[in-house]
């Protein structure tokens, strides 16, 4: 015979009582919907958002579709994926702990009623104490809806001889105002690394397209996870020098980390595409690469909108 499981919500973010709910016989649906065998009936879980579900003697959990994620140990699910006695799971913003329940019915809200935890915060995210990115929901509100600002520094090159704008932005939504770093940093915690620069660099062209920008170079960012897989990127870049073609485009890399070997690479691929390399130099990156931008330090400590450049 199984143990019982019930999902523990985590303490320690300041928003609300903590609680907890037994889980119904399994599979098990977890969402809004009164049909759904466990109800959770919050804010930002959708009706559908996740199922739970024994194969053979493992507990594998399968988000459905939800629009803020079902995450296992601080990491987003696409695929059904193993969840073990003690591991952390996150419904949106919820955070519960899965454990063993050795006093079925006792302490816990029953599971599978229909008010099921019905208005309730469980768990907040201003302080989560796994580390699990605070204001995911409205970060995917960002992200589905475009809500950010291109921005742009401006920076000299090494050798003093030319200007690059380099790309940021900042956050547009009313309830998460955020600088790009930040943006950056949830987006790797969630991985939407891609998705997130995507739409900066998507979002950065229009604004200098109808400002006219078209001689200075313009650094768009990217992410290291994104390099490697190399070809989807180019086919992304391939389509944006099409869209703007009177623009200088570049694509800023930050050597860091990244196998040499691969930077060395990148600069005939994007060339092949009317993409220009930009290297931000920092302190251990000493590649030599003579088709590349080498990009030194700001001329401006503020970002400011790429319209202002014009």
């Amino acid at each position: 015979m199984r143990p019982r499981l019930k999902l523990e919500a985590l303490e320690g973010s300041g928003r609300g009582t903590a609680s907890s709910v037994e889980l119904p016989g399994l599979p098990c649906v977890i969402g809004r919907s009164k049909q759904c065998e466990l109800r959770l009936n919050l804010d930002r879980i959708s009706r559908q958002h996740c199922r739970l579900r024994h194969s053979g003697k493992q507990l594998l959990v399968e988000d459905l579709g939800s629009t803020n994620g079902t995450f296992v140990n601080n990491e987003r699910i696409h695929i059904p994926t193993l969840l073990r006695p003690g591991d952390t799971l996150h419904i949106a913003d919820y955070a519960f702990r899965l454990v063993e329940d050795e006093h079925p019915g006792a302490g816990s809200a029953r599971a599978g009623r229909a008010e099921t935890l019905a208005g309730q915060t469980i768990v907040g995210f201003t302080e989560d104490p796994t580390g699990f990115p605070v204001q995911a929901p409205q970060f995917y509100e960002i992200l589905n809806e475009a809500r950010i600002d291109p921005l742009a520094t401006l920076h000299e090159t090494v050798d003093g001889s030319a200007e690059v704008l380099v790309v940021t932005a900042c956050s547009s939504h009313p309830s998460l105002q955020a600088s790009h770093e930040r943006l950056a940093t949830m987006a790797r915690q969630l991985g939407e690394e891609a998705r997130y620069h995507s739409i900066v660099r998507q979002a950065a062209l229009e604004a200098a397209h109808e400002a006219g920008i078209e001689q200075q170079p313009i650094a768009l960012p990217v992410d290291a996870v994104e390099i490697e897989d190399i070809q989807l990127l180019l086919n992304e870049l391939a389509d944006l020098v099409t869209r703007f073609k009177r623009l200088r485009l570049a694509l800023l890399v930050d050597p860091t980390g990244l196998d040499p070997e691969t930077v060395r690479q990148l600069p005939e691929a994007l060339r092949e595409i009317g993409i220009e390399l930009a290297l931000l130099r920092t302190e251990g990156s000493h590649l030599d690469i003579p088709a590349a931008i080498w990009v030194g330090d700001a001329k401006s400590a503020e970002p400011r909108p790429l319209p202002e450049f014009f």
